[in-house]
């Protein structure tokens, strides 16, 4: 079993989502990463849909109260593990300056750029948070190309071949337009004085993605989210 094969068990035994793996050049992935003589393998993981909020919501940085604890949790999980095997391990919220993560995610494939701010995943919609990515150095022969996991479709990402943008018609406040994307301020401004919206159980934009529904947070975790996005 290779390196890459055995952290992903591991992640997905943690209740993360290993997404594959690919090559980064050295001027490429940031301070950290160029410190290889050599290109590497960042496998990237991320966070899918309930799955992943059954594990966080039990543990001990989401009971105690304190700021960012789901950036807390993945980076005590996902640091034991990189420590565990010897490697080193990248986070989105460490910066700035900031790992380009969305481009990572790009280059490996089946991801677009959704107007909604985040990324959409052929499979997964824009359910798949990324959260972390290991470092695993030296690219042996034939491991240039993408390490591609059963699910993973390797192609452009959905929001191009979507016709409908239901994504598009349905924010109360018109927070979101194929022009000029999200409007985080007018969206934040409109959770902050309606308590009783019902983007609070989840952003209606993003739940109305024909993409990866049963993917979908739960009410508890949308509002979680939310909460953290309106208190930033």
């Amino acid at each position: 079993m290779t390196l890459a094969a055995e952290i992903e068990r591991e992640v997905s035994a943690a209740g993360f989502h290993p997404v594959g793996t690919i090559v980064s050049d050295r001027d490429e992935a940031g301070s950290s990463v160029v410190r290889h003589d050599n290109p590497c393998q960042l496998l990237l993981v991320g966070s899918l849909g309930s799955d992943f909020w059954t594990v966080f919501s039990a543990s001990t940085e989401a009971a105690d109260g304190l700021p960012d604890a789901m950036d807390r949790f993945t980076r005590r999980v996902l640091g034991g593990l990189a420590e565990t095997f010897g490697v080193e391990v990248l986070f989105p919220f460490d910066g700035p300056p900031y790992y380009p993560f969305q481009r990572w995610a790009k280059a490996y494939g089946g991801f677009s750029q959704s107007p909604l701010g985040v990324l959409a995943h052929e499979s997964y919609g824009p359910w798949l948070g990324l959260r972390g990515a290991f470092v695993l150095p030296g690219v042996g022969e034939g491991e240039r190309e993408p390490h591609i996991l059963a699910d993973g479709r390797c192609g452009n990402g959905p929001c191009g071949a979507c016709v409908d943008k239901p994504c598009l018609n349905v924010c109360p406040v018109n927070a979101i337009s194929s022009s000029q994307g999200y409007d985080y301020m007018t969206c934040r401004a409109y959770l902050s004085r309606t308590q009783d919206a019902a983007c609070w159980h989840g952003c209606l934009a993003r739940r109305a993605c024909p993409f990866g529904q049963e993917h979908a947070h739960v009410s508890e975790q949308a509002r979680f989210h939310m909460m953290s996005f309106v208190g930033s």
